[in-house]
């Protein structure tokens, strides 16, 4: 799970002495691609058509794709392809408050 975690630890040394408790925080963060995923997981989940489904979700399969492969330019393309085709359905097939982006 992402978020911060508190990690608690205390050492012991050959004499037996034991330090007081210490405690350290962490921030665990999602990778991007996780985060991606759970967008794909959203979309699929959403009330549209199959084909606008396919094609958004085939876009963000391919950023992964491309930020597993440390290609961050080809995720950054992939995410912009994304934005724009959500950007045009506004209105017809999505909804969205504002343009994205």
């Amino acid at each position: 799970d992402d978020g911060i975690t508190i990690i608690s630890f205390k050492s012991t040394d050959l004499a037996g002495n034991i330090e007081a408790i210490q405690c350290i925080s962490i921030n665990i963060a999602k990778t991007p691609d996780v985060l991606i995923s759970e967008l794909i997981n959203k979309i699929e989940n959403m009330s549209l058509g199959e084909g606008i489904k396919n094609s958004l979700t085939s876009k963000l399969n391919n950023a992964i794709k491309a930020v597993l492969k440390g290609n961050q330019n080809s995720s950054v393309n992939e995410l912009d392809a994304f934005i724009n085709e959500v950007n045009a359905q506004n209105s017809k097939k999505i909804i969205l408050p504002t343009p994205i982006f």
